[in-house]
């Protein structure tokens, strides 16, 4: 069978254009939308898009080797800043959270994707607030050549309800993420969205022979429902 599905490309306009016809709040975003679906083993195919090399950093850089140095640097992480993670496995004990950030690069230092992953707690630990990454209130956020995985719901969640702005997901990879690689949530309020972004990632499917109970394959089409 084959595994790995072209890349779709959705424009902002029609995002929107859908939304309104289902009356529905959304996460509006995406002037470009790239993915494609790997079976295990499978390797990127040779027309799925080469991102160029992110630029040097231009701000203060945070470099960190532990799980406890990103966390950290989370925290402190000022407008205009890059963390740039060494190669290695960073097993969270909860989510990372970005909020209230301005122009900010969580980077791998390498810049090889297959070097630098984040996992979660795990699909065994049952619990659906095991999520890797939120991004919240913030205006400029960059994720770039790192590896996502092993976590029971979400690898990346933008929080449209927080009015995030300028997120960029690139060159980053996902695996065995229970519910959604990329989920977008939505508010009450309709007026409140997620504003311009893209992302270009590489996502593989578990087989269902292999996923726990409740657990989907990784999907990421927008807008979330």
């Amino acid at each position: 069978m084959e595994c790995v599905k072209r890349i779709r490309m959705v424009s902002m306009q029609d995002s929107l254009a859908a939304a309104r016809a289902r009356r529905k709040p959304v996460l509006a975003l995406v002037a470009t939308f790239g993915c494609c679906w790997l079976c295990a083993g499978q390797s990127i195919p040779p027309w799925f898009p080469k991102m160029p090399p992110l630029p040097p950093p231009r701000g203060k850089v945070i470099r960190v080797a532990t799980v406890e140095e990103l966390l950290s640097a989370i925290d402190r992480l000022p407008a205009d800043g890059t963390i740039a993670l060494a190669d290695g496995h960073y097993k969270l004990p909860r989510p990372i959270v970005l909020d209230y950030k301005t122009n900010v690069v969580l980077r791998s230092a390498g810049g090889d994707p297959a070097k630098v992953t984040l996992t979660g707690r795990g699909w065994e630990t049952g619990d659906k607030y095991d999520d890797i990454l939120h991004i919240a209130h913030c205006d400029g956020v960059t994720i770039a050549d790192v590896s996502f995985a092993d976590c029971r719901s979400y690898g990346i969640k933008v929080e449209a309800e927080h009015e995030p702005r300028n997120v960029q997901i690139l060159h980053c990879r996902f695996r065995d993420i229970g519910v959604r690689a990329i989920k977008g949530s939505a508010g009450q309020n309709p007026n409140l969205r997620a504003v311009k972004g893209r992302f270009v990632a590489a996502i593989s499917k578990t087989p269902k022979s292999r996923r726990p109970t409740g657990c989907s394959a990784a999907t990421t089409l927008p807008p979330s429902t």
